[in-house]
C-alpha cells in the first residue's frame, strides 16, 4: 500500500483504483525509448499523484537500464520487462537507495503513511517500523510472472548499493530441481553461482560476488547425524539471501524453517519470492 501510494494509485487500498492504475500502465509500450528512458517512466512522469520527482524516477530508471544490460549480455534472446516487473524494479531501487542513504528517513516516511491511513482503519492497522526492521522485501507474484528474472535484477541492484559489505550471497530453494534450474538461469544472466554442497566437498574458495545455492531442507540449526546438512552458523556475517518458495521445501515443524531462514540474514538482507505466501499469516509478515 505504501508503494502504491508513492507511485500514484489514487486510493492504495481501493481495489477498483488499483485495477484502473494497472489497466492504464498495461497500455504503456515496453522497453526503453531511444533517449535511454523507459516508456514506463515517461508515463509515470505524466501521471498525477506520483510522489517521486522526475529526477528520482530518471535516476532509478537509469540503474535499471544498466542492470538489464548486464542481464542480457550473455542471453541469446534479450529480456524486456513487462510493466509490472519494471514497476517492481523501480520500487525496489527506491527502497534500496533510501535504505542506503537515509534509512531513518525511509522508516519515517513509511510511518507517516501508516499514521495517515490508520485514521480511517478500524482493524488491521498498519504497523510502524524502525530502520533496523527494513531488512526484508517480499514479492508476491503469480507463477509464470517472471519473478526469477526479477531476482537477477535484485542481485545487481543490491550489489550496486551494498555489494562491498557482503560476506555471502545465498539462494535458498525448495528442492533440487529448482536448484538446478536457478543455477542455469543465474549463469545466463551473467551471475556466477555454485551449489553449496559441491563447494563443501571440493573445498574451493568462491568469489564473494558468486551466489551459493542450497535447498532449505539442507539447512539445520545443529547437525546431529551423518546426513548431508549444513548448519546455518556456516554463513555468519552480512549476507544477501534470496528465498524462492522456501516454505514448500521446509520442515513441517512449525516455525523451524522460518527461524533458520531469518538467521541467515540477521545482519544482512532478504528478498523472498512466492506465488502464495500462505505461510505469512502464521508468522512474521513479509515487508
Amino acid at each position: 500500500a505504501y508503494f502504491r501510494d508513492l507511485f500514484g494509485v489514487a486510493d492504495p487500498e481501493d481495489t477498483s483504483a488499483i485495477q484502473r492504475y494497472h489497466e492504464s500502465l498495461r497500455q504503456t509500450k515496453e522497453g526503453f525509448h531511444q533517449d535511454g528512458t523507459s516508456h514506463l517512466v515517461k508515463a509515470l512522469q505524466q501521471r498525477e499523484g506520483v510522489r517521486l520527482s522526475d529526477a528520482q524516477l530518471l535516476q532509478y530508471d537509469e540503474r535499471l537500464r544498466e542492470h538489464t544490460a548486464s542481464i542480457n549480455e550473455r542471453r541469446d534472446v534479450s529480456i524486456t520487462w513487462r510493466y509490472f516487473q519494471h514497476l517492481a524494479g523501480l520500487m525496489t531501487e527506491h527502497y534500496l537507495h533510501r535504505l542506503n542513504h537515509d534509512a531513518e528517513g525511509l522508516a519515517a516516511s513509511i510511518n507517516e503513511f501508516a499514521t495517515r491511513h490508520n485514521q480511517d482503519r478500524t482493524y488491521r492497522k498498519f504497523p510502524t517500523v524502525t530502520s533496523d526492521e527494513l531488512n526484508k522485501l517480499a514479492l508476491w507474484m503469480a507463477t509464470g510472472s517472471g519473478k526469477t528474472l526479477l531476482m537477477h535484477l535484485h542481485y545487481y541492484q543490491y550489489r550496486h548499493h551494498f555489494g562491498d559489505e557482503l560476506d555471502h550471497i545465498l539462494l535458498v530453494t525448495p528442492n533440487e530441481g529448482l536448484t538446478d534450474q536457478h543455477t542455469t538461469e543465474l549463469r545466463q544472466s551473467g551471475i556466477g553461482c555454485q551449489y553449496y554442497l559441491d563447494l563443501v566437498e571440493g573445498g574451493q574458495p568462491v568469489p564473494p560476488e558468486d551466489v551459493k545455492v542450497i535447498e532449505i531442507s539442507k539447512l539445520v540449526e545443529e547437525k546431529t547425524d551423518e546426513g548431508v546438512r549444513v548448519e546455518v552458523d556456516a554463513f555468519e556475517g552480512n549476507n544477501l539471501v534470496f528465498v524462492d518458495e522456501g516454505h514448500k521445501g521446509a520442515s513441517s515443524k512449525a516455525g523451524t524453517w522460518r527461524d533458520l531462514r531469518s538467521r541467515l540474514a540477521d545482519d544482512g538482507f532478504t528478498f523472498e519470492y512466492s506465488a502464495t505466501f500462505g505461510h505469512a499469516g502464521s508468522g512474521s509478515r513479509p515487508a
